[in-house]
């Protein structure tokens, strides 16, 4: 099951390592590859982030400050149906000094070269409004996809659940966009990215109450890496119904298998 960012948005689970150069588009006028380099995950490439919670005014809170190292240790691994060209990632969490280990937890991709898909990553950002009460199953959300000027569904799901000792539907729904290719400086280097915007909102009861979602990821091609992740902290604005803190996150070091 993947935990990747339970952990990173319950850590009540970009920018300071990295700065933003030239952009060849922007959200409103995205440009879209026509000619474009592909993704490939290499088993035995690592990297390092760090991650921050996000309050709500969207600044990060400093001493929530964590150190991830991620390797992928595996390949052709089977999960959730998909049987082929699915990536294992292994995370580690360490403290904000980087020493003291906190927790491990696996992540799931396939890609074709040109879209990206990251297994339960939605289920768990949904999920962790309330661990153990709210419970979207896992399931396959696509991250990027390189080559489209339309958009895509990530995600939409509906559960049952009581919150306060109410009866109550949860859906989340879920749609991201090629919002063009950035050039971000990260980990000593210049990487081209893909910039994905998701948005959308999950609901209680339709009309009771509503929370927006927006996730922004930035994927560089070489190497297949996430530079980048930014989920902004949202609320459903009625006190029955939690909130949940944001989250930035950093690529820091690049480490390929040699």
């Amino acid at each position: 099951m993947n935990k990747k960012y339970i952990y990173i948005f319950l850590s009540v689970i970009v920018a300071s390592a990295a700065l933003f150069v030239a952009c060849s588009s922007n959200s409103s006028n995205p440009v879209v590859n026509t000619n474009v380099p592909t993704f490939s995950f290499t088993v035995g490439n690592s990297f390092q982030f760090k991650q921050w919670t996000v309050d709500s005014t969207g600044k990060k809170i400093e001493d929530s400050l964590k150190i991830v190292h991620e390797t992928f240790v595996d390949s052709g691994f089977t999960i959730g149906g998909q049987a082929a060209n699915v990536f294992v990632a292994l995370d580690s969490v360490f403290d904000s000094t980087n020493t003291h280990f906190i927790l491990a937890d696996s992540a799931f991709y396939t890609t074709d070269g040109v879209i990206i898909n990251e297994y339960g990553l939605i289920a768990s950002i949904v999920n962790s409004y309330d661990p153990g009460v709210i419970a979207v199953p896992l399931k396959w959300n696509i991250l990027i996809d390189a080559a489209t000027s339309s958009t895509w569904l990530t995600d939409t799901t509906t559960v049952k659940t009581t919150i306060s000792s109410i009866p109550i539907t949860i859906r989340d729904s879920l749609n991201g966009a090629n919002a063009g290719d950035t050039m971000i400086i990260a980990a000593g280097d210049t990487l081209n990215t893909v910039h994905a915007h998701h948005s959308g909102k999950i609901t209680a009861n339709s009309t009771f109450a509503s929370a927006p979602l927006s996730i922004d990821m930035y994927m560089s091609f070489t190497p297949t890496v996430m530079v980048k992740f930014i989920s902004a902290p949202t609320s459903f604005g009625n006190p029955l119904l939690p909130s949940l803190k944001g989250l930035e996150r950093d690529l820091i070091t690049i480490s390929l298998k040699k």
